[in-house]
């Protein structure tokens, strides 16, 4: 199992018809975390982060920086990182 975090906005709530009604989230901040998500298996972890979400959590965590991606559907590459586990070299909030 991967973990991903990314902030920003998203439609989160029911959606469908009256026949077939569903919860759900959409929008760019829920497919850059589905993307990032899929990552962990090409990073060997199991909680990757973006940019955005070191930044939120200046001071409340440290962080290992795994560097740039790609990510499809983004015109700029994302800065990746991942909690830092004791022994490694890490940045408190990037």
């Amino acid at each position: 199992m991967g973990i991903a975090l990314h902030v920003g906005p998203a439609v989160v709530g029911n959606i469908g018809s009256e026949r077939k009604i569903e919860f759900t989230a959409i929008g760019d901040t829920v497919n850059t975390a589905s993307r990032l998500e899929a990552l962990n298996k090409q990073y060997g972890t199991d909680i990757i982060a973006s940019e955005e979400v070191v930044q939120a959590a200046r001071g409340v965590c440290a962080w290992k920086e795994l560097g740039e991606q790609s990510i499809r559907g983004k015109e700029r590459q994302v800065r990746l990182f991942t909690p830092a586990a004791d022994g490694i070299p890490a940045t408190e909030g990037g």
